[in-house]
């Protein structure tokens, strides 16, 4: 009977031993796979909080510059030229003045102007200024108004040139786009009285009722046909 006393001790002592290695283990496990699952959780979550960051600043950055390279094509595309023709007296003579641009440009004397003529004719002008002009693809594509998927102008014919008329359409829009700029710079300086300030500001104004009614009127035209 001693023997078998020993022998349901050393068992019971066997059971409490396996349980307690089971339980160490089981809550080791469990313990090490909540927190590793946190820390992996944590982790992938600053990582995608980090690339949703880094996608809106690269975003903005590309919106930027993208304003940025369009604001300054704008302003300084054609300026040069613009700036020229602003010395006109009449509507005439502003006629004549882009008219007589065009036949400088027009080089092989076709009547019609092309990228290639219009990029070279403007880099050869002789404006005054220290830098030439320079015309880029994305340029000609602004200024002919390029429309539509698959890059339409309506001041371009089919062989993606333009002729006399539609070219002095084209610079005009340009000259009102100028001359809105201008005016909007001039309303921004600081050095000027209130007086000076009203008129700039009514001309503006007139300037954008003049372009809505153009538009109006080109809308129209174009419906009716």
């Amino acid at each position: 009977s001693g023997s078998g006393g020993e022998w349901e001790g050393e068992e019971e002592e066997g059971v409490f031993t396996d349980t307690a290695v089971a339980f160490f283990f089981v809550s080791y496990i469990l313990v090490v796979g909540t927190v590793l699952l946190n820390i992996v959780v944590a982790v992938l979550l600053d990582e995608f909080i980090d690339s949703v960051d880094n996608a809106r600043v690269q975003e903005e950055q590309q919106k930027r510059e993208k304003e940025k390279a369009e604001k300054k094509k704008e302003t300084f595309c054609l300026d040069p030229v613009l700036e020229t023709l602003s010395k006109f007296d009449t509507s005439q003579d502003l006629r004549m003045r882009i008219r007589e641009l065009y036949r400088k440009l027009d080089i092989d004397r076709s009547e019609t102007l092309s990228f290639q003529e219009f990029a070279q004719g403007m880099h050869s002008l002789k404006t005054g200024k220290n830098t030439p002009i320079e015309i880029t693809l994305d340029d000609w594509e602004t200024i002919t108004e390029f429309s539509g998927p698959y890059g339409e102008s309506k001041y371009l014919d089919v062989n993606g040139e333009m002729n006399e008329d539609h070219f002095e359409v084209v610079m005009k829009r340009q000259f009102e786009r100028y001359v809105q700029r201008f005016l909007a710079a001039a309303l921004e300086a600081e050095d000027q009285s209130p007086s000076l300030q009203a008129i700039l500001f009514s001309l503006k104004l007139l300037t954008i009722r003049a372009q809505e009614t153009q538009d109006a009127s080109a809308g129209g035209e174009g419906l009716g046909g």
